[in-house]
C-alpha cells in the first residue's frame, strides 16, 4: 500500500511541461480531468509535475487490478486522504466498517470527508485498471462531492469504464489525450539529453515525425542512438517500438543486464531481495539501482528506492517476446510467491500462487485470509479469489466449507451450496480425516438445508470431531446451540454457554463469538430477562465493532433484537431506528444460511407488531413462507410463525417503508449512484424492465415521485447512510 500512496519522485533532467501544466490549470473549475494516452506518453510523469507545482495536498492513489472492488478502492483512497491529513482518523475508521453494500455507509462516510477536506488534489494513476461499473461509480460520485478549491485528476491508458463523454458534456471533466501529451520538437531536445543523446535539429525533427512524439519510442532510440551511434533513420526504419526494445535498446545492454530484465517482466514490483529470490542469483539491488540511475526504463516506487517496477512499454514488450521456457517462469513465480508469503504479504503471494496455478499455495493462503478481506468488506475480491479458484479446481474440502460460509454470509444461496457440493466431492473420503468429516458437517449445519433435526445431527458431528483448540471449534459448538434452540431443547443454554466459553479461550472466531451471545441475548429476552439479554447484544455488538464486522448479516438480528429490547423498555423511537437499520441485511438474508434469515425476520416482526406495523410484519412473514420448503422441519420457528399469523388476523396494514421486498432494498442503495437504469440492470444481471418495476415500488413505499426523492426519503429514514445531493442523482 505504501508504494500505492507514493507521489512518484520526478528524475533529473524531466521535461518540463509547461504547456500542459497551463492546460490543466485552465480546467480548475472542473471536478475531474483525465490524462487519457497509451503506454509510454508520459502521463504519470505529468501527474507528478502536477503535484509538485501544486500547493494543494497530494491524496495519490495509483489503481491496479485489485481495485475492481469497490471496497478495495474506497479503503485506499480513504488512506490516501488519511495520509495527507484530510481524512480524520475517526472517519477513515468508519470508513472501513463496510456494510451490505458500499452505497450504504462506507461511500457516503468517504464521500462527506472528501466534501470538508477544502483544497486538495487526489490523484488516481493507472485508472484504466480500475474495472466494474461499481468501482468506476466511486470516482464519478466524488467528483460531486468536492469543494471548489479540489479536483480528481486521474491518469489511464484508456478512459477504462469511467463515463467520460458523459461528464465532459455535463462540464464535470476536463481531458488531456495523446496528441496533447506528443512531444514537440523542443521538447524532445531535452528528452533526448535526459537519454545521453544530441541530435542534430533535422534528426530531432526526424524522430517526432516518425515517432509522432511518442516519449516512449523516442526515449529508447535515444538510447540506442546514444550508445551505438547509429542514425535515427536506421534505428527507426520500418520499426516498431517492440523491435526497438528487443533489436537496439537490449541489444545495447550488456548480458547479465538484458537476462536480467527479461527474467523479472514477469513480476510485478522489483526489489532487490525479491529479485535474488526469485531469480536464484545475487546483485539485483545493485542492478535496479543502477538501471534507475543510469536511465527511465526501471523506475524506483518509493524515496528509499527499494522498491522499482520496468516502464510499462519495456515491460509489455519483454513479457511478449522474452519468455522463459514455461518451466522456468513457473519456478520463479514460485519462488516470488514464497518469498512474499515469508515477509507477510499474502495477498501478492496469493496473485502469484494463482499465476503459477499452484492449487495447494491457494488454499494454503486463502485460509488464513479470508476471514480478515471478509471483515473488511472486500467482497468483490473474494469473489474474484473464489473465481479463480474454481477455475483451478478446488482441492481441500475445508477451504471448500470456508468459501461456502463466506457466501452464505453475503446472501449468495446457489454459490454456497454449489461450494458445499465441493467439500462433499473432494479430498478424503468420509472415515479418513475426521477433521475434514467435521468441516464438512459444519457447512450442512449452518445452511440448515434439511431441517432443525438435521442441523442438531450435523453440528453435534462437527463438534465431536472438530478439535477443541481449532480456530472452528466454537462455530460448531455455537450450531449445536443454535438447533438446540430452535427444536426448544433444554440443552441449548448448556451448549451456548460452551460456545462462548471455546470462543473466549481461543479468541478466534469472532462470527462464532457473537452469534452465541446473540443467541444468549434471544433466550434471555424470552424468558423476560431484560439485563441479561441487554448485557448480551452490548457484547455481541463490541465483538463485531472490534473486528470489523459490525455490518455482517449477523447485525440485522442483533437491531432486531436491540428493537425488542427497546419496546420492552419503553424506547419506541429507538426500535424504530433499530427495525430500519436492519432492512439493510434483509437482501443477503436467504437459504444460505435458512435459520439466521428465519429468526431475524421473525424477531423483526414481532418488533413491527409491537410498533403498530402490520404491514411491514406481515410481509415479513410472507418472506419467511417463501423461503421455507413446507417439507422441512423447522422447529419451534413453526410455532412462532403461527402465533404472529394469529396476532396479524384482522389487522391491516399500509404500505410503508418497513414493506420493502429484499430485491428493493438490494437496489435502493445503487440508486444513489448515477448509474442508469440500465446499467443498474447489467451489474444485478437483471432486465432494465425489472429494475424500472422495482424502483416505481420504491418510490410508492418511501412516498416518493422521483429516484433523487427516494434517495433523500431513504437517507432521512436511516435506510442508508447519506447521499449525492438532489442535483446529482440521475432520473433514469
Amino acid at each position: 500500500m505504501a508504494t500505492k500512496l507514493q507521489v512518484p519522485r520526478l528524475p533529473d533532467g524531466v521535461v518540463a511541461r509547461p504547456r500542459l501544466l497551463a492546460r490543466i490549470g485552465a480546467m480548475g473549475d472542473l471536478p475531474l480531468v483525465a490524462v487519457v494516452a497509451p503506454a509510454g506518453f508520459g502521463k504519470s510523469t505529468l501527474l507528478a509535475q502536477v503535484a509538485a507545482a501544486t500547493a494543494r495536498p497530494i491524496a495519490w492513489y495509483t489503481a491496479d487490478h485489485r481495485d475492481h472492488d469497490p471496497a478495495t478502492l474506497i479503503l485506499g483512497l480513504a488512506a490516501a486522504l488519511e495520509r495527507v491529513g484530510a481524512l480524520p482518523p475517526d472517519v477513515s475508521a468508519a470508513v472501513t466498517l463496510q456494510g451490505p453494500s458500499v452505497w450504504t455507509s462506507a461511500m457516503p462516510r468517504l464521500a462527506d470527508a472528501v466534501r470538508g477536506a477544502g483544497p486538495i488534489l487526489v490523484v488516481i494513476d493507472e485508472v484504466d485498471r480500475i474495472t466494474g461499473r461499481e468501482a468506476v461509480e466511486v470516482i464519478v460520485s466524488l467528483t460531486d462531492h468536492l469543494s471548489a478549491a479540489a479536483q480528481i485528476l486521474v491518469a489511464g491508458r484508456t478512459a477504462g469504464d469511467l463515463p467520460l463523454a458523459r461528464l465532459i458534456v455535463a462540464r464535470k471533466a476536463g481531458m488531456i489525450e495523446q496528441d496533447d501529451l506528443a512531444f514537440l520538437p523542443d521538447e524532445a531536445v531535452g528528452l533526448l539529453a535526459s537519454a545521453g543523446a544530441s541530435l542534430p535539429p533535422h534528426e530531432v525533427d526526424e524522430l517526432v515525425e516518425r515517432t509522432e512524439g511518442w516519449a516512449a519510442a523516442m526515449y529508447l532510440a535515444a538510447v540506442a542512438r546514444a550508445r551505438t551511434g547509429r542514425s535515427v533513420g536506421e534505428l527507426l526504419a520500418d520499426r516498431w517500438v517492440g523491435d526497438y526494445v528487443r533489436s537496439e535498446v537490449l541489444a545495447t545492454f550488456d548480458a547479465d543486464d538484458r537476462a536480467f530484465l527479461a527474467r523479472t517482466a514477469i513480476l510485478d514490483t522489483l526489489s532487490g531481495p525479491l529479485c535474488d529470490v526469485a531469480l536464484e542469483r545475487t546483485g539485483s539491488g545493485a542492478i535496479l539501482e543502477r538501471l534507475a540511475r543510469s536511465n527511465r526504463l526501471v523506475v524506483a516506487l518509493d524515496p528509499e528506492r527499494r522498491w522499482f517496477q520496468l516502464q510499462p512499454v519495456l515491460a509489455d514488450v519483454l513479457r511478449a517476446e522474452h519468455r522463459d521456457p514455461p518451466a522456468d517462469e513457473q519456478a520463479v513465480l514460485h519462488r516470488a510467491l514464497a518469498w512474499h508469503e515469508a515477509h507477510g504479504m499474502p495477498e501478492v503471494a496469493l496473485e502469484y500462487a494463482f499465476g503459477a496455478e499452484d492449487r495447494e499455495a491457494v488454499e494454503r493462503i486463502l485460509s488464513r485470509i479470508l476471514q480478515p478481506i471478509l471483515n473488511s468488506g472486500r467482497r468483490g475480491t473474494i469473489g474474484r479469489w473464489l473465481d479463480d479458484l474454481e477455475r483451478l479446481g478446488p482441492a481441500d474440502p475445508s477451504v471448500a466449507v470456508v468459501a461456502s460460509a463466506i457466501v452464505a454470509i453475503d446472501g449468495d444461496a446457489p454459490r454456497s451450496a454449489r461450494w458445499l457440493g465441493y467439500a462433499d466431492r473432494i479430498g478424503p473420503a468420509p472415515g479418513v480425516d475426521p477433521r475434514v468429516d467435521g468441516m464438512r458437517a459444519l457447512g450442512h449445519a449452518l445452511a440448515m438445508t434439511d431441517g432443525a433435526s438435521q442441523m442438531a445431527g450435523e453440528a453435534a458431528i462437527a463438534a465431536a470431531l472438530i478439535p477443541s483448540d481449532d480456530v472452528w471449534h466454537p462455530a460448531a459448538v455455537m450450531l449445536v446451540g443454535v438447533a438446540a434452540a430452535i427444536l426448544d431443547d433444554e440443552a441449548a443454554d448448556d451448549a451456548i454457554d460452551r460456545a462462548i466459553d471455546a470462543y473466549e479461550r481461543q479468541g478466534s472466531g469472532h462470527i462464532a463469538g457473537a452469534t452465541a451471545h446473540a443467541m444468549r441475548a434471544s433466550r434471555a429476552l424470552d424468558r423476560g430477562d431484560l439485563h441479561g439479554a441487554t448485557a448480551s447484544v452490548a457484547r455481541a455488538r463490541r465483538i463485531m465493532r472490534e473486528h470489523g464486522l459490525a455490518e455482517i448479516v449477523l447485525a440485522g438480528l442483533l437491531d432486531a433484537l436491540a428493537a425488542r429490547l427497546a419496546i420492552r423498555q419503553g424506547g419506541a423511537a429507538q426500535a424504530r431506528a433499530d427495525v430500519i437499520h436492519a432492512q439493510r441485511f434483509r437482501p443477503h438474508l436467504t437459504s444460505a444460511i435458512l435459520w439466521l434469515a428465519i429468526m431475524t425476520r421473525l424477531e423483526l416482526a414481532a418488533a413491527m407488531l409491537a410498533l403498530d406495523d402490520p404491514g411491514g410484519a406481515r410481509f415479513l412473514l410472507q418472506e419467511i413462507r417463501e423461503l421455507v420448503d413446507p417439507a422441512i422441519d423447522i422447529g419451534r420457528f413453526a410455532t412462532r410463525i403461527e402465533a404472529l399469523e394469529a396476532a396479524l388476523h384482522h389487522r391491516d396494514g399500509a404500505v410503508s417503508p418497513s414493506t420493502l421486498s429484499a430485491a428493493e432494498l438490494r437496489l435502493l442503495p445503487l440508486l444513489t449512484t448515477h448509474l442508469t437504469f440500465r446499467e443498474i440492470a447489467a451489474h444485478l444481471f437483471l432486465s432494465s424492465n425489472t429494475i424500472k418495476t422495482q424502483a416505481i415500488s420504491i418510490y410508492r413505499k418511501l412516498d416518493a415521485t422521483s429516484r433523487t426523492q427516494a434517495v433523500e426519503r431513504a437517507t432521512s429514514l436511516g435506510l442508508i447512510d447519506g447521499g449525492p445531493t438532489a442535483a446529482t442523482v440521475h432520473s433514469v
